[in-house]
């Protein structure tokens, strides 16, 4: 068995940011709308920054009740709103310029930042011709140090890969 390994490891050139608003009112219908009017803002925000609607999208919304314990009981404190956005930035060195835009318009969550690349295909493609003729490099050692012949036919090839944002490293050619 013979496992080759491939590592490109790359600048990230785009950011996914998770963003949102948290807003508490007794009343579920005022904090459903004072909980708008700032996702209405931030939205027209990401859109004076040249963030392109296509790339900002409701991660997850939810409605939760509040309460105190008192003396064992429960009591009623009001409703918790909790609207989050994903919001892809193409051009990582505004990140902070746009995540600081957002928060001056209403956000008062910012809860993820994740570097990546936007073509990662292409990086992964590299990675695996390195793995690949890693593979063979490895084959062709085993065969001269130990004066036996190694098939270039594999009989099964196992394809891995990971990503962790600026390293795409494929493991393949598992070859028996």
């Amino acid at each position: 068995k013979v496992e080759g390994v491939g590592r490109i490891k790359t600048e990230p050139d785009m950011a996914i940011v998770i963003l949102g608003v948290v807003t508490e009112n007794k009343q579920l219908q005022l904090s459903q709308q004072e909980n708008a009017g700032r996702i209405d803002s931030i939205l027209k925000t990401l859109t004076e920054k040249d963030v392109s609607s296509g790339d900002v999208k409701t991660f997850s919304y939810s409605i939760t009740p509040q309460c105190d314990y008192v003396d064992g009981s429960q009591v009623f404190r009001g409703y918790r709103v909790e609207h989050l956005l994903q919001i892809t930035i193409r051009d990582i060195k505004r990140v902070g310029e746009i995540i600081d835009a957002a928060v001056q318009s209403g956000a008062n969550q910012v809860n993820n930042i994740r570097f990546s690349v936007g073509n990662p295909s292409l990086y992964y493609q590299q990675a695996l011709n390195e793995a690949v003729g890693d593979a063979f490099l490895k084959a062709g050692t085993l065969e001269a140090r130990l004066n036996v012949s190694v098939s270039r036919v594999p009989v099964r090839i196992i394809e891995r890969a990971y990503d962790t944002g600026n390293e795409i490293k494929p493991l393949t050619l598992q070859a028996e």
